[in-house]
């Protein structure tokens, strides 16, 4: 029996460059989840320094939808004081993340809060950014979704699980082309 090797040993090099572990090859180089962090912080900003604006996206959005952790438990905290009738604000609310370090990975969180109310947007801008914000949010559930297919499942059932918020989605589109 001839070796292949020998005979071609370009084949052979091609064989030794494939990766021995296959979970290598689910995610391509460079793939990075759908998020905007821009667009979350000028949505807190504008919710620290004007709380009526909430009113105008707790409809839209919930703590999940932003990408980075820091900003769910920021958003949590805005609604659970303006829902309470108190005030949120960089001054109200820097004691709420003290032990929350880690979190703001090395920010001191009072500063941070206040570096949030500079990005603020006006409300109009504040429901587009959040209905944006939602949307990435949708996005990087779906793609993990699909990362993680169960057996059998075919795509069109990943959708139907999500009809509901893409469904939302249009509707909030919609409502925010007909103004």
């Amino acid at each position: 029996m001839t070796d292949i090797a020998a005979v071609r040993p370009e084949m052979s090099r091609r064989r030794d460059n494939l990766p021995r572990d296959l979970t290598q090859l689910r995610e391509p180089p460079g793939l990075r989840l759908p998020e905007n962090i821009t667009a979350e912080q000028a949505v807190l900003g504008s919710l620290l320094c004007d709380n009526a604006g909430y009113r105008a996206v707790r409809g839209i959005l919930v703590a999940d939808d932003f990408a980075w952790t820091a900003h769910q438990r920021i958003y949590d905290a805005i609604s659970t004081l303006i829902e309470a009738g108190e005030p949120a604000n960089p001054v109200t609310m820097a004691h709420l993340f003290d032990t929350d370090l880690d979190v703001f990975e090395g920010s001191e969180p009072g500063r941070y809060l206040v570096k949030l109310a500079q990005c603020a947007v006006t409300l109009t801008g504040n429901q587009r950014l959040a209905r944006l914000v939602r949307d990435l949010a949708l996005r990087r559930r779906l793609m993990a979704e699909f990362e993680e297919c169960r057996p059998l499942e075919e795509a069109v059932d990943i959708l139907d699980r999500h009809r509901e918020h893409l469904e939302a989605q249009r509707r909030s589109r919609r409502g925010c082309d007909a103004r």
